[in-house]
């Protein structure tokens, strides 16, 4: 169990450094900046995000 707990720990300390990387890299990208690309993004992160949700609802009611 205690080994079970670390290795949930290690995974969100390593998603907060992907995620911290991946904002910077996009950052850094000219096109990133414009205001028609984080539309797009964010559009694209809502319809990812409510998809996700369904599936681990849909798994967990069954």
């Amino acid at each position: 169990m205690k080994r079970k707990i670390t290795a949930e720990i290690i995974l969100i300390l390593a998603s907060v450094l992907i995620f911290r990387s991946t904002w910077t890299l996009l950052d850094m990208n000219p096109i990133m900046n414009e205001q028609n690309s984080l539309i797009i993004s964010l559009i694209f992160g809502v319809i990812v995000t409510i998809w996700a949700l369904y599936y681990l609802f849909e798994k967990e009611n069954k």
